[in-house]
């Protein structure tokens, strides 16, 4: 698994992305955006980390519970918890006994990724994608310079897209910490996988039947819009 087996993509496989260049990263604004598909979110994980380096895995819905609210009630991790970033980025002891780590920016982690490209997979007749990293990685330069892959905007980010191996979805775009790729869908257009730099949460947009495959898989926590009230 490695992003060795990706090539430059070519200015066909992206463009049908153009719908999303000035999307705003929402399950709204997706939705409105790119009709075909149903949305969903895939939350990052919290962590709960012993004195004997013991990691746990730690849902939103638990933290949510933990602070009287429900996985609904906010957006994204910091308003979940009520809390500025920078005063939990390098970790944080909550009262509330749950969590003392945060959610990963800009990826979700290897053994959640690779869950759900299980699910993914599963639901393509294709064997090969396009990957697309944001331009702006300073530790995926040696990809993000390639000559001759092409350039797009996606929910107002540049990204530089790549044909890839199903197989090699999971792959790390970063040689010392793992980091995913901010974009993948394979080549007959059946989901894509949109993760933006800054976000503590990954967005899936695929056909009806697979976020119902999605959503039955206990590996990756699953969220979909805010219910009306």
């Amino acid at each position: 698994m490695t992003v060795d087996l990706w090539s430059p993509a070519t200015s066909d496989d992206v463009e049908w992305l153009s719908v999303l260049a000035e999307a705003r990263p929402t399950l709204d604004d997706l939705d409105s955006r790119m009709t075909a598909f149903t949305w969903r979110e895939v939350l990052h994980p919290a962590y709960w980390i012993e004195d004997d380096e013991v990691v746990r895995e730690v849902t939103w819905a638990e933290v949510a519970r933990a602070h009287g609210s429900d996985v609904h009630s906010a957006a994204h991790f910091n308003a979940l918890v009520g809390l500025h970033v920078n005063d939990f980025e390098n970790g944080f002891d909550d009262p509330s006994g749950v969590w003392n780590w945060p959610p990963e920016q800009g990826t979700l982690p290897l053994r959640q990724h690779e869950a759900l490209l299980s699910v993914l997979r599963a639901h393509t007749d294709a064997t090969d994608g396009v990957c697309g990293v944001w331009a702006g990685w300073a530790s995926a330069h040696r990809l993000t310079e390639t000559p001759g892959a092409p350039r797009r905007e996606v929910t107002q980010r540049e990204v530089v897209f790549f044909r890839s191996p199903l197989d090699a979805f999971a792959a790390s775009v970063d040689e010392v910490a793992y980091q995913a790729a901010n974009v993948m869908f394979p080549l007959d257009h059946r989901w894509i996988v949109i993760t933006d730099c800054d976000d503590w949460l990954t967005y899936i947009g695929a056909e009806a039947e697979i976020v119902t495959a999605l959503e039955h898989a206990d590996a990756f926590e699953v969220r979909g819009p805010t219910p009306r009230r």
